[in-house]
């Protein structure tokens, strides 16, 4: 499933994660989640981490914030 964005972006997004052994699970969630996604819409994700290393979600979100793809929004438990 490519939730309304390109192979290429998703795969940005995938290495960049992959640069973090910390995270256990990322999901999609929202309008890309559900198919309601515009033009523009931003992608959220929710990453779970197997081992809370401190800082670790401010140093993802850093990372995808400088990939030159549409914005993420993170969200964690």
């Amino acid at each position: 499933m490519n939730f309304g964005v390109p192979e290429a972006t998703l795969n940005q997004i995938r290495q960049c994660l992959a640069g973090f052994p910390e995270i256990e699970t990322v999901v999609v969630f929202g309008s890309r989640a559900t198919g309601c996604y515009r033009s523009g819409s931003g992608i959220g994700l929710a990453i779970w981490l197997n081992r809370p290393v401190n800082g670790s979600l401010g140093r993802v979100a850093v990372a995808l914030d400088e990939l030159p793809t549409p914005s993420c929004s993170l969200s964690r438990d």
